[in-house]
């Protein structure tokens, strides 16, 4: 393996090429200067320096064979050449004396641009006979990998003549000769000057030149295979075939480029297509100056001159910019970041801008930028950026945008959540911004509107609103998290705001109703009106367990009362019993002075008319008439958690294998809190019958489960063992009226209260 001394390149590349829809890769070896794809290999030349020279020059036929190398040679080299080295595939130069720009090869430098495309920078050496100024010449080879079209290559080569170029006297220049073994390729077809007819001629030797040409295309033609190589030229500069076969050893045959007008003193530049052929891929019968091998037609195809570079430290939370680099047939491009690791790169989802911010994941990684230009047609390649160092840790990232919530009307106040964050934050710093669009742009700061929470103003009404947060750690700052706009704000409107104190309240003690903090833009307000409905507390209960709009029902059939109409805007009212019960109730036994949950109202009225209103439930701690008045007692939710439906006793014997029957009084308990509900379960008899005339001295208990527990929110079976007593009357099969009472016990404080309702226990087939 030859390696270039000046040339510090020696990795291996591997990269994907495009054309139209199909993908595959070809192989760049900058260090050994070789390049393979599916059907081409060529091995440029690299000893002394003289890289512009192809040593080898293979393809695989229509059978997939890989053929001998094509690249052959003849004479005893160039002027700047090591002793004895031939000329061989690539040279460029005249027919007899300068400019010889490229001979057996020249120095400079090869590079990769993009993914398939490699560029040759070379200039012709001072010694060569007949140069008296350097020549610089830029060669680009780019490569195809898809079906029929892997057999074709574009070489564009630039002679860099300037007004400075001596005016040489050569007619011709030949800017790329393929230099093919002779005998076997000594035939070169090519289209006559008409294009309607083809020619076929045989190399010469001393060479010849044919002007019978339509300046499109030659090909060179081994007879015997009906294989060879067709030159097709992009460009359109004046030019002219010359049939060489070298001395009867290479088949130098190849296009010359005519002498312009004004001479050599200007860039030239000659883009011609490689297309190697068999006859399987150009039929012989199919031949004509039209019809040339499947693939082989020109197609724009980007090259990138210059690689992306990535701009800015690469650090968690600050962002890196990036450069497109430059293409030459660029109709679009596309971008995407990509995350390194160990020579593995990785695509970074939806990192298609032209800028980027790496995050916790890119932390200790390595970063590049790769830009996908597109011709016009379809044909792609991708040029990648040099790798970054490592991503080093930043300040914290968000990974969640913070929230407002809070009616969007003046007056009213909106609250912003900090979002979710990595990175370990110590502290935030906040923002509220007024937004000129209702899509959130246009934004600026709020000044001094720098908490969790903002009351909205008169100069945000039309405008929506954004919530930024920073998030701050030893790092230091992050970038702005801002929160989607909120809907525009709206005018204030009278609103209606009523506090109760103390709620729940009590009989016998002053409730005060603070409807202070409603507002109105039409200020003040000239009247407060409270009004109230009652309701039961069962209500209360029935609603928490079924809904459906229990409450709801019963108010609207229920009369309204008026507590107060007037300008104070805090009056104050004292509750009294107002209603005596005359059955059992969930609240209370027969006779029991009770206090009803109310429904309290305010309504508003400003200057100018408007109303509105708001509704405010006022419990009562203090249930019955037997509490004491003069103090609320404390409130138990928990006390009054159980609720009886409709309490039928059933008494029943139930036996076990593994003990005799025995008999149970059941009934299904209720508990309307969140909190599991725990208690006692009695039964007694309620008065004296014929079957209780034993009993008359004193209550009798018939059943008792001393203590149960029901889960929170469910409805559980609670089972009253019978006594002794209660066996014997439920055995008679008479029904008995009967008090059920049921204990229940405060878990944190473990004092009692109960509550007792009236039902018919009657006996039940054994089960």
């Amino acid at each position: 393996m030859r390696v270039l001394g000046h040339l510090i390149v020696a990795s291996l590349v591997v990269l994907t090429a495009t054309a139209g829809t199909a993908t595959a890769a070809i192989t760049v070896t900058p260090g050994a200067d070789t390049v393979a794809t599916s059907r081409i290999e060529l091995d440029f030349g690299d000893a002394g320096g003289n890289i512009e020279r192809l040593d080898g020059v293979r393809w695989r036929d229509s059978g997939g064979t890989l053929g001998a190398n094509l690249s052959a040679s003849s004479g005893a080299g160039g002027c700047d050449a090591p002793a004895a080295l031939p000329f061989t595939w690539g040279e460029a130069g005249s027919l007899a004396g300068a400019p010889q720009p490229v001979g057996s090869g020249s120095a400079g430098t090869w590079t990769p641009r993009g993914r398939r495309s490699v560029e040759i920078a070379s200039s012709r050496s001072l010694a060569c006979t007949g140069d008296t100024t350097i020549t610089p010449v830029r060669t680009r080879y780019t490569f195809f990998d898809a079906g029929g079209a892997a057999n074709k290559v574009r070489v564009e080569r630039t002679l860099s003549f300037s007004p400075l170029t001596p005016n040489y006297v050569t007619t011709s220049v030949r800017a790329y000769v393929t230099r093919l073994p002779y005998p076997a390729y000594s035939q070169v077809v090519h289209p006559n000057s008409a294009g309607n007819d083809l020619q076929k001629d045989a190399a010469q030797s001393p060479y010849q030149s044919e002007t019978n040409w339509n300046q499109k295309w030659i090909a060179i033609n081994n007879p015997a295979t009906n294989a060879g190589v067709v030159l097709l030229r992009e460009t359109s500069s004046l030019a002219q075939i010359v049939l060489d076969n070298d001395g009867g050893v290479t088949s130098a045959s190849a296009i010359d480029l005519v002498k312009p007008l004004g001479g050599w003193a200007a860039p030239l530049t000659e883009t011609e297509w490689l297309c190697f052929y068999d006859a399987a891929s150009w039929p012989v019968g199919q031949r004509s100056a039209t019809n040339l091998p499947s693939q082989c037609a020109i197609v724009p195809v980007p090259i990138n001159t210059a690689p992306p570079v990535i701009s800015g430290e690469t650090k968690v939370g600050t962002p890196v910019s990036a450069s497109q680099g430059t293409w030459d047939a660029s109709a679009s491009l596309a971008f995407q970041w990509l995350r390194c690791a160990a020579g593995v790169c990785t695509a970074i989802p939806g990192a298609t801008a032209a800028s980027y911010t790496p995050g916790d994941a890119d932390e200790g990684k390595q970063m590049r930028f790769d830009v996908t230009s597109t011709a016009t047609g379809g044909e792609t390649d991708i040029a990648s950026s040099a790798l970054t160092d490592g991503v080093k840790s930043g300040p914290p990232q968000s990974t969640g945008l913070p929230l407002v919530s809070g009616e969007a009307r003046q007056d009213e106040v909106l609250t912003g959540t900090i979002g979710n964050w990595s990175g370990t934050p110590t502290s935030y710093q906040y923002q509220w911004l007024r937004c000129a669009a209702a899509d959130g742009t246009g934004c600026a700061d709020v000044a001094g509107a720098t908490a969790t929470t903002y009351k909205l103003v008169a100069a945000d009404v039309g405008a929506t609103m954004r919530f930024r947060v920073r998030a701050v750690n030893s790092l230091g700052p992050s970038l702005a998290a801002d929160s989607a706009p909120t809907v525009v704000i709206q005018r204030m409107v009278i609103r209606a705001t009523l506090a109760v104190a103390p709620n729940p309240s009590c009989t016998g003690i002053a409730t005060t109703f603070d409807g202070s903090a409603s507002k109105t833009p039409n200020g003040p307000i000239v009247r407060y009106r409270l009004t109230y409905q009652e309701y039961p507390l069962g209500l209360f209960f029935a609603e928490a367990l079924v809904g459906g709009g229990v409450i709801d029902r019963f108010l609207a059939k229920a009369p309204t009362y008026t507590l107060y109409d007037g300008a104070n805007p805090s009056p104050s009212v004292t509750f009294t019993w107002n209603r005596q019960l005359l059955a059992p109730e969930l609240s209370g036994k027969l006779g029991d002075y009770v206090r009803d949950v109310a429904l309290v109202t305010l309504t508003v009225t400003d200057r100018a008319g408007a109303t509105a209103s708001a509704d405010e439930n006022i419990g009562f701690g203090q249930t019955y008439s037997n509490e004491a008045r003069n103090k609320c007692p404390k409130l138990r939710v928990r006390l009054t958690a159980y609720a009886f439906a409709k309490v039928t006793g059933v008494a029943f014997a139930k036996a076990t294998a593994r003990s005799p029957a025995k008999s149970a009084f059941s009934v299904k308990v209720p508990c309307a809190t969140v909190i599991d509900c725990a208690g006692s379960l009695a039964v007694t008899a309620v008065s004296a019958t014929d079957t209780l005339r034993a009993f008359r001295a004193k209550a009798v208990v018939l059943a008792r489960n001393r203590f149960f527990r029901v889960r929170g929110k469910q409805r559980g079976t609670v089972l009253a063992k019978l006594t002794k007593a209660g066996r014997s009357l439920v055995k008679r099969g008479k029904p008995l009226a009967v008090r059920v009472q049921l204990t229940s016990i405060d878990p944190a404080t473990g004092s009692k209260t109960t509550r007792s309702t009236l039902t018919t226990l009657s006996a039940a087939a054994k089960r």
